[in-house]
């Protein structure tokens, strides 16, 4: 069986320049060829979600009895255990996802797609080697487009207030925009979640492990898994490096937030709409009648458990306001107002850098679990295995085969996928060879402008075996 690592890295790219300080779209003037206004999002869930109230009163504390507190108990104090009562919600007591998770969420995707720097990137365990100007912005180099965007704090020294805001998302039900809360009341023990650890899997986390200190691999993301139920996330051992929740939102819960923007460039506004849309495809209700798939399966991940699937959501634009430079301010017949349809959405969405990377494409399918188990390697592999030296694979795995080129490929212009068909037909029909059959019609379904011509040149290889 091929099994894969719940994480991995896309590539990071030079910086796609920086704006110096006295340049920057800021917050006191509105330029007449900026765009303000706002965007209304609909949150749809593919898998459970869980996003913690950390009010005292809702998270019950305990001492850890397992085997290795009750060790350390002598020498020093014991680890505590949590119980999470509440799902994240209002004062009124609505489910909501707060604006600044659906903000950083939006802002991992904009860092790749619009090459901003490596904003939280810290040199304990690794560095950047040539790679050094992807470290955070500063006033005296200027911000990077990810940080002109979304905001950026650089201590006593400078900060940059965002140009985006995220109101809560709020659960709603329907067409109906009326708060709801549909969460559903469980009693799980997730199985365990650990702080990352980049110096104690070096081999995962590094790009070069030659050199000294090793260089880092990339932007860390993490797999989608696909049909998360309780059974598959939960464990009977509640200790300190668990955690036991009583509340998610399930499955194809929606929720809905308003997304404000400020004096943004033209560019700045369509790289905004790719981040959230990804590639721009609606959802659509599946023969089952009540769970629904993205099509491709491109989506974003939320919330408490993302190594064990819960958090895959799907957003997609419903409706908003666009207005051109200050035309807010010369009254309605003069204002330049645009309101937000699905025409324009795609129309503007589309001018922007599409999402390319395969490594990226790889991690934000929901696909990716039909090529193997999506699980962490156990203490044997790493103790006794190849895991003390080897590096994570390129597609995750770590025993067994991903399929190489990731979960879902990219989507490109006709004229390209028609040249690279021409060109890579031989090179996958040798690729073939190392997988299972079912794996390669998998992905030539998720492939539809190729499927044909793949599935025809597929036959001809099998009947000359």
């Amino acid at each position: 069986m091929t099994k894969i690592n719940p994480y991995n890295f896309v590539p990071v790219q030079d910086v796609a320049g920086r704006t110096p300080w006295g340049s920057l779209h800021s917050h006191e003037r509105l330029k007449e060829d900026s765009y303000s206004g706002y965007l209304q999002v609909q949150i749809r869930c593919l898998t459970p979600l869980f996003i913690p109230s950390r009010s005292p009163k809702e998270v019950q504390v305990e001492p850890c009895d397992c085997s290795g507190c009750k060790k350390k108990k002598e020498e020093e104090s014991s680890q505590i255990k949590k119980t999470y009562r509440r799902f994240h919600h209002n004062s009124a007591g609505f489910a909501t996802i707060p604006g600044t998770t659906l903000k950083g969420c939006v802002r991992t995707i904009a860092e790749i797609v619009g090459r901003g720097c490596l904003t939280l990137f810290r040199p304990l365990h690794y560095e950047l080697g040539a790679d050094a100007q992807l470290g955070g912005c500063t006033k005296d180099a200027g911000l990077c487009p990810t940080c002109s965007l979304f905001g950026t704090i650089g201590g006593e020294e400078f900060h940059f207030k965002g140009r985006v805001q995220f109101e809560d998302a709020m659960m709603v039900e329907g067409s109906n925009v009326a708060p709801v809360s549909n969460v559903v009341q469980v009693d799980i023990t997730l199985k365990n979640l650990s702080t990352p650890r980049p110096g104690s899997h070096t081999p995962f986390y590094a790009q070069d492990l030659a050199h000294s200190p090793p260089r880092v691999r990339g932007r860390k993301l993490y797999y989608h898994h696909a049909d998360v139920t309780s059974d598959a996330v939960s464990t009977d051992n509640h200790t300190h490096a668990n955690s036991r929740i009583l509340e998610w939102a399930p499955r194809n819960a929606v929720f809905q937030t308003k997304l404000h923007f400020t004096n943004l460039s033209l560019d700045e506004l369509r790289l905004l709409l790719r981040c959230l849309e990804l590639d721009g495809r609606p959802i659509v209700q599946g023969a089952d009648g009540g769970n629904y798939y993205a099509q491709p399966p491109l989506a974003h991940k939320l919330g408490m458990g993302k190594p064990l699937g819960l958090g895959s959501v799907h957003l997609w634009i419903v409706g908003g306001r666009v207005e051109q430079g200050a035309s807010r301010y010369q009254g309605w017949e003069n204002a330049t107002v645009t309101q937000v349809t699905r025409g324009w959405v795609d129309h503007e969405r589309d001018q922007a850098p599409a999402l390319v990377d395969p490594h990226l494409r790889d991690l934000l399918c929901v696909a990716k679990s039909q090529q193997g188990k999506i699980v962490y390697p156990d203490y044997q592999w790493f103790k006794n295995g190849p895991g003390t030296s080897q590096p994570l694979r390129d597609w995750g795995d770590y025993e067994g085969s991903a399929l190489a080129g990731g979960a879902c490929g990219p989507t490109l212009p006709p004229e390209e996928l028609a040249r690279r068909q021409e060109m890579k037909i031989k090179e996958w029909l040798t690729d073939v060879k190392k997988f299972p059959v079912s794996t390669y019609l998998t992905w030539i379904r998720q492939n539809d402008a190729q499927a044909d011509a793949l599935r025809e040149e597929f036959r001809r290889w099998k009947e000359g075996q």
